[in-house]
């Protein structure tokens, strides 16, 4: 995967922050917001190598860690709840954790819906040599039972 111009340097670079550039950075979003693009280019180059970093330390995926980095600046774009009052940078990595925290709860939640699936369905029995000679005509009675837009579908393999 390429990394974006002026994306995350993904080094794990710590800098000391001005107090000043972090009011910059509220005015820099409440202008983004608006739409200016040049305010999300500079809070993207400030802001996105450390994020890129925390959200691969949840992630423990880089791919992952990249979609929810886009996603949590997605989110200042798309009418998030940043007004201006407060930190940027502790907004912006409180809707990314909270991004990640969400995609894992789902991935757990698919896991255990396929889990019970996989428990209610059982084991496919196979069929017995003797028995096997009858899986044809237990075939066709099962491509009986259904509809016939599935069955054409069926055919069509």
């Amino acid at each position: 995967m390429k990394p974006c111009p002026g994306g995350p340097s993904r080094t794990g670079e710590r800098r000391l922050r001005p107090p000043e550039e972090a009011v910059e950075d509220d005015r820099l979003a409440v202008l983004a917001r608006r739409g200016d693009p040049e305010a999300l280019s500079i809070l993207y180059r400030r802001h996105a190598g450390a994020l890129f970093d925390h959200l691969v330390r949840w992630t423990r995926d880089r791919d992952e860690a990249e979609d929810l980095l886009q996603e949590s600046f997605l989110r200042l774009l798309r009418g998030s709840r940043f007004e201006g009052q407060g930190r940027f940078r502790a907004w912006i990595f409180t809707v990314a954790t909270r991004l990640a925290l969400d995609r894992r709860a789902q991935s757990r939640r698919r896991d255990e819906i396929l889990e019970r699936l996989g428990r209610d369905l059982g084991e496919p029995e196979l069929p017995s040599a003797a028995a096997g000679a009858e899986l044809p005509r237990h075939v066709s009675a099962l491509l009986g039972t259904l509809p016939e837009t599935q069955l054409r579908a069926f055919c069509l393999r």
